[in-house]
């Protein structure tokens, strides 16, 4: 699945291969508020 950078986070979602899903994000903190 591909990633997603909306610029103050980014998000990265894969499935294993049991199908479990993980979705994994970082948040920079400094330029939310």
């Amino acid at each position: 699945m591909s990633a997603k950078d909306l610029g103050f986070m980014y998000l990265r979602s894969f499935a294993d291969p049991d199908g479990h899903v993980f979705e994994p994000a970082y948040m920079d903190m400094g330029s939310v508020g």
